[in-house]
Protein backbone atom coordinates (compact mmCIF):
# COMPACT_ATOMS: atom_id res chain seq x y z
CA UNK A 1 0.00 0.00 0.00
CA UNK A 2 1.25 3.23 -0.80
CA UNK A 3 2.57 5.78 1.66
CA UNK A 4 -0.18 8.35 1.85
CA UNK A 5 0.43 12.11 0.75
CA UNK A 6 -0.93 14.47 3.21
CA UNK A 7 -1.86 18.15 2.28
CA UNK A 8 -1.26 20.85 5.18
CA UNK A 9 -3.37 24.09 6.24
CA UNK A 10 -3.75 25.99 9.09
CA UNK A 11 -7.03 25.79 11.66
CA UNK A 12 -8.15 29.25 9.71
CA UNK A 13 -7.62 27.91 6.49
CA UNK A 14 -8.95 24.54 6.85
CA UNK A 15 -11.75 25.87 4.81
CA UNK A 16 -10.38 26.57 1.84
CA UNK A 17 -8.16 23.92 1.70
CA UNK A 18 -11.64 21.84 1.18
CA UNK A 19 -12.89 23.78 -1.36
CA UNK A 20 -9.72 23.65 -3.45
CA UNK A 21 -9.56 19.78 -2.93
CA UNK A 22 -12.99 19.79 -4.13
CA UNK A 23 -13.05 21.82 -7.15
CA UNK A 24 -9.82 19.97 -8.23
CA UNK A 25 -12.04 16.70 -7.84
CA UNK A 26 -9.36 14.79 -4.89
CA UNK A 27 -11.14 13.27 -2.36
CA UNK A 28 -9.51 13.82 1.12
CA UNK A 29 -9.80 12.47 4.46
CA UNK A 30 -8.73 13.80 7.45
CA UNK A 31 -6.02 11.64 9.67
CA UNK A 32 -6.83 12.13 13.89
CA UNK A 33 -3.17 10.62 14.39
CA UNK A 34 -1.74 13.07 11.94
CA UNK A 35 -3.62 15.77 12.14
CA UNK A 36 -3.93 16.76 8.63
CA UNK A 37 -5.89 15.54 5.12
CA UNK A 38 -4.35 12.85 3.32
CA UNK A 39 -5.01 12.73 -0.41
CA UNK A 40 -6.94 9.28 -1.63
CA UNK A 41 -5.50 8.46 -4.69
CA UNK A 42 -6.58 5.08 -5.30
CA UNK A 43 -7.92 4.23 -8.88
CA UNK A 44 -6.57 7.00 -10.06
CA UNK A 45 -3.81 7.46 -13.04
CA UNK A 46 -0.26 9.13 -12.68
CA UNK A 47 -1.34 11.58 -14.43
CA UNK A 48 -4.65 12.74 -13.25
CA UNK A 49 -2.70 12.37 -9.47
CA UNK A 50 0.15 14.75 -10.46
CA UNK A 51 -2.44 16.99 -12.70
CA UNK A 52 -4.48 17.22 -9.35
CA UNK A 53 -1.72 17.94 -7.21
CA UNK A 54 -0.51 21.12 -9.17
CA UNK A 55 -3.71 22.62 -8.75
CA UNK A 56 -3.39 21.72 -4.55
CA UNK A 57 0.43 23.07 -4.89
CA UNK A 58 -0.68 25.86 -2.18
CA UNK A 59 -1.18 23.26 0.37
CA UNK A 60 1.94 20.87 -0.32
CA UNK A 61 5.69 21.56 0.34
CA UNK A 62 7.48 22.64 2.99
CA UNK A 63 6.40 25.99 3.24
CA UNK A 64 2.69 24.66 3.99
CA UNK A 65 4.01 21.97 6.44
CA UNK A 66 5.77 24.65 8.45
CA UNK A 67 2.42 27.11 8.78
CA UNK A 68 0.55 24.31 9.40
CA UNK A 69 2.76 22.44 12.16
CA UNK A 70 3.64 25.94 13.93
CA UNK A 71 -0.34 26.48 13.96
CA UNK A 72 -0.44 22.96 15.44
CA UNK A 73 1.92 23.41 17.92
CA UNK A 74 -0.37 26.73 18.98
CA UNK A 75 -2.88 24.67 19.36
CA UNK A 76 -1.54 22.45 21.73
CA UNK A 77 0.16 25.01 23.50
CA UNK A 78 -3.37 26.29 24.16
CA UNK A 79 -4.85 23.35 25.30
CA UNK A 80 -1.93 22.78 27.49
CA UNK A 81 -2.43 26.07 29.40
CA UNK A 82 -5.95 25.56 29.67
CA UNK A 83 -5.85 21.77 30.98
CA UNK A 84 -2.86 23.72 34.01
CA UNK A 85 -5.20 25.88 35.11
CA UNK A 86 -8.51 23.59 35.72
CA UNK A 87 -5.82 21.98 37.70
CA UNK A 88 -4.68 25.30 39.58
CA UNK A 89 -8.39 26.15 40.03
CA UNK A 90 -9.26 22.47 41.06
CA UNK A 91 -6.59 22.81 44.55
CA UNK A 92 -7.11 26.58 45.26
CA UNK A 93 -10.33 28.84 45.72
CA UNK A 94 -12.84 28.45 42.87
CA UNK A 95 -12.47 31.71 40.85
CA UNK A 96 -15.31 34.06 41.93
CA UNK A 97 -18.04 35.02 38.70
CA UNK A 98 -17.56 37.84 37.11
CA UNK A 99 -20.41 40.50 38.08
CA UNK A 100 -22.46 41.03 35.48
CA UNK A 101 -23.64 44.81 34.55
CA UNK A 102 -26.91 45.85 36.37
CA UNK A 103 -30.24 44.58 34.22
CA UNK A 104 -33.60 46.94 34.58
CA UNK A 105 -35.97 45.23 36.86
CA UNK A 106 -39.64 44.80 35.59
CA UNK A 107 -42.62 46.28 37.50
CA UNK A 108 -46.40 46.09 36.94
CA UNK A 109 -48.21 49.56 36.43
CA UNK A 110 -51.29 50.89 35.64
CA UNK A 111 -51.18 53.94 33.23
CA UNK A 112 -54.94 55.29 32.97
CA UNK A 113 -56.30 56.53 29.60
CA UNK A 114 -55.89 59.98 30.70
CA UNK A 115 -52.29 59.68 31.76
CA UNK A 116 -50.90 57.89 28.11
CA UNK A 117 -49.28 60.77 26.85
CA UNK A 118 -47.03 61.56 30.11
CA UNK A 119 -46.74 57.87 30.92
CA UNK A 120 -45.24 57.21 27.13
CA UNK A 121 -42.66 60.21 27.66
CA UNK A 122 -41.30 58.98 30.64
CA UNK A 123 -40.38 55.46 29.06
CA UNK A 124 -38.82 57.34 26.00
CA UNK A 125 -36.62 59.56 28.50
CA UNK A 126 -35.59 56.86 31.14
CA UNK A 127 -34.86 54.51 27.99
CA UNK A 128 -37.39 51.98 29.50
CA UNK A 129 -39.35 49.44 27.87
CA UNK A 130 -43.14 49.01 28.29
CA UNK A 131 -45.72 46.14 27.14
CA UNK A 132 -48.99 45.98 27.38
CA UNK A 133 -50.43 42.80 28.74
CA UNK A 134 -54.26 42.32 28.29
CA UNK A 135 -56.21 40.41 30.75
CA UNK A 136 -56.97 36.11 30.27
CA UNK A 137 -57.57 34.03 32.79
CA UNK A 138 -54.54 34.50 34.90
CA UNK A 139 -53.77 38.00 35.15
CA UNK A 140 -55.56 41.12 35.06
CA UNK A 141 -54.50 44.03 32.58
CA UNK A 142 -51.55 45.63 32.92
CA UNK A 143 -48.28 47.06 31.27
CA UNK A 144 -44.72 45.52 32.29
CA UNK A 145 -41.79 48.34 32.24
CA UNK A 146 -38.90 47.20 32.27
CA UNK A 147 -36.52 50.14 33.69
CA UNK A 148 -33.57 51.79 36.24
CA UNK A 149 -34.93 53.75 37.40
CA UNK A 150 -39.03 53.05 39.13
CA UNK A 151 -39.27 55.62 41.32
CA UNK A 152 -39.94 58.04 38.39
CA UNK A 153 -42.88 55.76 37.74
CA UNK A 154 -44.44 55.67 41.09
CA UNK A 155 -48.00 57.28 40.16
CA UNK A 156 -48.41 54.80 38.09
CA UNK A 157 -47.91 51.48 40.61
CA UNK A 158 -50.00 50.19 43.30
CA UNK A 159 -53.58 49.91 44.07
CA UNK A 160 -54.74 53.12 43.85
CA UNK A 161 -52.99 53.75 40.38
CA UNK A 162 -55.05 50.60 39.23
CA UNK A 163 -58.38 51.32 40.77
CA UNK A 164 -57.94 54.64 38.23
CA UNK A 165 -56.45 52.67 35.63
CA UNK A 166 -60.06 50.30 35.60
CA UNK A 167 -62.28 53.35 36.49
CA UNK A 168 -61.38 55.20 33.53
CA UNK A 169 -61.85 52.55 31.15
CA UNK A 170 -65.03 52.14 32.69
CA UNK A 171 -66.03 54.99 32.55
CA UNK A 172 -65.30 55.06 28.31
CA UNK A 173 -68.10 52.44 28.29
CA UNK A 174 -65.21 49.20 28.42
CA UNK A 175 -62.47 47.58 30.33
CA UNK A 176 -59.12 46.94 30.17
CA UNK A 177 -59.63 43.44 28.80
CA UNK A 178 -60.59 44.81 25.87
CA UNK A 179 -63.59 41.85 25.76
CA UNK A 180 -65.47 41.27 22.89
CA UNK A 181 -68.85 39.75 23.27
CA UNK A 182 -70.41 36.88 25.62
CA UNK A 183 -70.09 34.05 22.36
CA UNK A 184 -66.26 35.45 21.18
CA UNK A 185 -64.98 35.11 25.34
CA UNK A 186 -66.91 31.54 26.01
CA UNK A 187 -65.02 30.34 22.98
CA UNK A 188 -61.40 31.41 23.86
CA UNK A 189 -62.06 30.22 27.55
CA UNK A 190 -62.89 26.89 25.85
CA UNK A 191 -59.66 26.98 23.77
CA UNK A 192 -57.36 28.31 26.76
CA UNK A 193 -58.43 25.18 28.63
CA UNK A 194 -57.42 23.07 25.40
CA UNK A 195 -54.64 24.25 25.28
CA UNK A 196 -53.53 24.37 28.56
CA UNK A 197 -54.39 20.55 28.59
CA UNK A 198 -52.48 20.23 25.59
CA UNK A 199 -49.35 21.25 26.80
CA UNK A 200 -49.28 19.26 29.97
CA UNK A 201 -50.14 16.37 27.93
CA UNK A 202 -47.30 17.14 25.79
CA UNK A 203 -44.38 18.24 28.08
CA UNK A 204 -44.85 17.39 31.59
CA UNK A 205 -42.51 14.57 30.90
CA UNK A 206 -40.25 15.21 28.22
CA UNK A 207 -40.11 19.41 29.40
CA UNK A 208 -40.58 22.31 26.90
CA UNK A 209 -38.70 21.20 23.45
CA UNK A 210 -39.62 24.49 21.92
CA UNK A 211 -39.20 24.81 18.06
CA UNK A 212 -36.95 26.96 16.67
CA UNK A 213 -39.44 30.36 15.08
CA UNK A 214 -37.12 30.59 12.09
CA UNK A 215 -37.87 26.79 10.69
CA UNK A 216 -41.13 25.96 12.13
CA UNK A 217 -42.93 29.67 12.72
CA UNK A 218 -46.59 28.15 12.87
CA UNK A 219 -45.32 25.31 15.08
CA UNK A 220 -43.35 27.32 16.99
CA UNK A 221 -46.34 29.73 17.72
CA UNK A 222 -48.97 26.76 18.75
CA UNK A 223 -46.40 26.16 21.29
CA UNK A 224 -46.67 29.60 22.90
CA UNK A 225 -50.07 29.68 22.61
CA UNK A 226 -50.54 26.23 24.46
CA UNK A 227 -47.40 27.86 27.05
CA UNK A 228 -49.75 30.78 27.69
CA UNK A 229 -52.77 29.11 28.22
CA UNK A 230 -51.48 26.77 30.99
CA UNK A 231 -51.59 27.60 34.51
CA UNK A 232 -48.60 28.62 36.88
CA UNK A 233 -48.42 25.76 38.47
CA UNK A 234 -48.33 24.03 35.46
CA UNK A 235 -45.20 25.85 34.03
CA UNK A 236 -43.62 25.63 37.37
CA UNK A 237 -43.84 21.74 36.72
CA UNK A 238 -42.98 21.93 33.59
CA UNK A 239 -39.69 23.96 33.64
CA UNK A 240 -38.96 21.80 36.63
CA UNK A 241 -38.66 18.94 34.04
CA UNK A 242 -36.83 20.78 31.56
CA UNK A 243 -34.10 21.57 33.83
CA UNK A 244 -33.92 18.34 34.67
CA UNK A 245 -33.21 17.15 31.22
CA UNK A 246 -30.81 20.03 30.37
CA UNK A 247 -28.66 19.20 33.81
CA UNK A 248 -28.63 15.93 32.12
CA UNK A 249 -27.36 16.45 29.02
CA UNK A 250 -25.18 19.06 30.04
CA UNK A 251 -23.11 16.31 33.04
CA UNK A 252 -23.19 14.18 30.02
CA UNK A 253 -21.63 16.65 27.72
CA UNK A 254 -18.83 17.71 30.73
CA UNK A 255 -18.21 13.52 31.01
CA UNK A 256 -17.37 13.33 26.83
CA UNK A 257 -14.85 16.56 26.89
CA UNK A 258 -13.27 15.46 30.60
CA UNK A 259 -12.49 11.93 28.72
CA UNK A 260 -11.41 13.42 25.54
CA UNK A 261 -9.29 16.00 27.26
CA UNK A 262 -7.76 13.38 30.00
CA UNK A 263 -9.76 16.05 32.99
CA UNK A 264 -11.93 15.37 35.50
CA UNK A 265 -15.74 16.09 35.22
CA UNK A 266 -15.27 18.47 38.00
CA UNK A 267 -12.30 20.16 36.44
CA UNK A 268 -14.08 20.57 33.04
CA UNK A 269 -17.50 22.25 34.86
CA UNK A 270 -15.14 24.68 36.59
CA UNK A 271 -13.88 26.16 33.26
CA UNK A 272 -16.31 29.01 31.23
CA UNK A 273 -18.40 27.46 28.51
CA UNK A 274 -16.21 29.08 25.81
CA UNK A 275 -12.85 27.33 27.74
CA UNK A 276 -14.88 23.50 27.54
CA UNK A 277 -15.26 24.05 24.11
CA UNK A 278 -11.74 24.32 23.42
CA UNK A 279 -10.19 21.66 25.75
CA UNK A 280 -10.88 18.67 23.22
CA UNK A 281 -11.46 18.54 19.31
CA UNK A 282 -12.49 16.04 16.80
CA UNK A 283 -12.29 16.04 13.13
CA UNK A 284 -11.28 19.76 13.83
CA UNK A 285 -14.53 20.75 15.99
CA UNK A 286 -15.14 20.94 20.01
CA UNK A 287 -16.50 17.16 21.38
CA UNK A 288 -19.49 17.76 22.47
CA UNK A 289 -23.17 16.28 21.81
CA UNK A 290 -24.67 15.68 19.12
CA UNK A 291 -28.03 14.10 17.00
CA UNK A 292 -30.66 14.22 18.95
CA UNK A 293 -28.89 15.14 22.23
CA UNK A 294 -27.66 18.84 20.69
CA UNK A 295 -31.09 19.08 19.12
CA UNK A 296 -33.08 18.30 22.56
CA UNK A 297 -30.81 20.45 24.41
CA UNK A 298 -31.36 23.59 22.39
CA UNK A 299 -34.88 23.27 22.21
CA UNK A 300 -35.57 22.80 25.91
CA UNK A 301 -33.14 25.60 26.97
CA UNK A 302 -35.12 27.65 24.05
CA UNK A 303 -38.03 26.50 26.19
CA UNK A 304 -36.66 27.50 29.77
CA UNK A 305 -36.32 30.91 28.32
CA UNK A 306 -39.81 31.12 26.97
CA UNK A 307 -41.62 29.76 30.06
CA UNK A 308 -39.61 32.29 32.22
CA UNK A 309 -40.84 35.42 30.50
CA UNK A 310 -44.13 33.80 31.14
CA UNK A 311 -43.96 33.79 34.84
CA UNK A 312 -42.28 37.22 35.05
CA UNK A 313 -45.15 38.25 32.74
CA UNK A 314 -47.67 36.94 35.69
CA UNK A 315 -45.59 38.63 38.45
CA UNK A 316 -43.93 34.97 39.30
CA UNK A 317 -40.33 35.74 40.28
CA UNK A 318 -38.24 32.33 39.26
CA UNK A 319 -35.26 31.64 41.40
CA UNK A 320 -33.85 29.88 39.30
CA UNK A 321 -34.31 32.11 36.00
CA UNK A 322 -31.01 33.81 36.17
CA UNK A 323 -29.28 30.76 36.24
CA UNK A 324 -31.14 29.28 33.34
CA UNK A 325 -30.47 32.94 31.42
CA UNK A 326 -26.52 32.77 32.25
CA UNK A 327 -25.62 28.98 30.26
CA UNK A 328 -29.09 30.43 28.17
CA UNK A 329 -27.18 33.35 26.76
CA UNK A 330 -24.51 31.17 25.40
CA UNK A 331 -26.71 28.44 23.87
CA UNK A 332 -29.33 31.11 22.67
CA UNK A 333 -29.61 31.28 18.78
CA UNK A 334 -28.58 27.84 17.65
CA UNK A 335 -31.43 26.91 14.88
CA UNK A 336 -32.35 24.29 12.10
CA UNK A 337 -31.92 21.97 15.48
CA UNK A 338 -32.19 19.00 13.53
CA UNK A 339 -30.07 19.21 9.91
CA UNK A 340 -27.87 21.46 12.42
CA UNK A 341 -27.50 18.23 15.06
CA UNK A 342 -26.68 15.57 12.30
CA UNK A 343 -24.23 17.66 10.16
CA UNK A 344 -22.43 19.96 13.05
CA UNK A 345 -22.68 18.73 16.44
CA UNK A 346 -21.67 21.70 18.87
CA UNK A 347 -20.31 23.91 16.50
CA UNK A 348 -21.75 27.46 15.79
CA UNK A 349 -24.84 27.85 14.68
CA UNK A 350 -26.78 30.73 13.51
CA UNK A 351 -27.93 33.01 16.01
CA UNK A 352 -31.39 33.72 17.12
CA UNK A 353 -33.10 36.71 17.24
CA UNK A 354 -35.24 35.77 20.19
CA UNK A 355 -36.91 38.72 22.36
CA UNK A 356 -38.80 39.07 25.33
CA UNK A 357 -41.81 40.97 23.68
CA UNK A 358 -42.52 37.94 21.46
CA UNK A 359 -43.35 35.58 24.68
CA UNK A 360 -45.02 38.93 26.08
CA UNK A 361 -47.28 38.79 23.00
CA UNK A 362 -48.24 34.97 23.53
CA UNK A 363 -49.18 35.69 26.76
CA UNK A 364 -51.88 37.34 25.93
CA UNK A 365 -53.77 34.69 25.33
CA UNK A 366 -55.21 34.59 22.03
CA UNK A 367 -55.91 37.95 21.97
CA UNK A 368 -54.59 40.16 19.32
CA UNK A 369 -53.72 43.19 22.15
CA UNK A 370 -50.03 44.24 21.76
CA UNK A 371 -48.82 47.37 22.61
CA UNK A 372 -45.88 49.26 23.71
CA UNK A 373 -44.92 52.70 24.89
CA UNK A 374 -46.94 53.79 22.25
CA UNK A 375 -50.30 52.14 23.17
Amino acid sequence: MAKPEYLYSTQENNQALKDAAAAAGMPIKFDRDRRAYAMQTEGMSKEEVAEKKEALSEFRGEKARKAWAADRDAIDEQKATLKAEAKKRETTTKEPKKQRAPEPDTYKMFPAPSQKTEFRKLVRETSSRSTYMAANDNREAHYLVKTMEPKKFEAYMGDEAQARFKAEFAEKGGTPKNSSNEHTETARDEARKRGSKAFMAQYQDRGFRLSDPKHDKDNHKKQLNEMSSATTPQLLAVIGKSRDLVTELRDKEAGMRAEAAGLSVEQVKAMSFADQKKIAEKDGKPVGLVGDDFSQNVQLSRGIRAINAELESRGVRNKNAEQSQERGEQDKGQSNDKTQARTKGPAKVEKEESQDADFALMSAGFQNNRGGAGR
